[in-house]
């Protein structure tokens, strides 16, 4: 099958090119221009990543996609999303430059495509399968820091509530929220109403 081709072909560019640096990887594939949303969370991706992070999770889980063989051979599962994604943002002379880039820094890109493409896939299907795969790996990836940011941040007011006494009337815990101040309000009210009636 086509699938088993580009499987031998993947094992083949792979021990071709022994010594591929895999913290290039991402570099060179993570600053896709296949949509300027895709683009841009790429950039706010790489401005987040530390110098020591060399080789990160979003990394590595591009240098997987680059080697598994359904990245080129199969449609995506979510079909709809996948042929409203390519209609809307994906044209292969707009990612022309990006695919050269990927070509000159890359490889072991540059080996696949060598070995499959049009042999086994045309190259158009090739780099819109391939861009896809990797703009879904950014979104992942951007609620990955999202979530990471909120439960810092979540983190971060726990630790201030946890330095107030809850006795202390300016603490955000001791100070009395809006129902409790129209309650005690009410209680008041009642209470000198009651006076008012027993008073002679």
């Amino acid at each position: 099958t086509v699938t088993e081709m580009v499987e031998g072909e993947i094992a083949t560019a792979t021990k071709e090119v022994p010594r591929f640096a895999a913290g290039g990887v991402a570099r060179s594939g993570g600053s896709s221009s296949s949509s300027s949303s895709s683009g841009n969370a790429a950039a706010r991706i790489a401005s987040r990543r530390g110098a020591a992070a060399r080789y990160s999770r979003f990394e590595a889980e591009v240098a997987a996609m680059q080697r598994d063989s359904s990245t080129y051979c199969d449609e995506p599962e979510d079909a709809a999303d996948f042929a409203a994604w390519r209609a809307s943002s994906f044209s292969l002379a707009k990612v022309q430059p990006e695919v050269d880039k990927i070509m000159a820094g890359n490889a072991f890109m540059a080996e696949l495509q060598s070995r499959i493409v049009p042999l086994l896939v045309e190259k158009e299907d090739f780099w819109a399968r391939y861009f896809y795969r990797l703009h879904k790996l950014q979104q992942k990836e951007e609620q990955r820091q999202q979530l990471a940011a909120r439960a810092k941040q979540q983190q971060h007011d726990s630790e201030e509530l946890g330095g107030w006494d809850d006795e202390d009337p300016q603490s955000p815990r001791g100070r009395p929220t809006q129902q409790q101040q129209e309650e005690q309000q009410q209680q008041q009210d009642q209470q000198q109403q009651n006076l008012q009636q027993h008073d002679p």
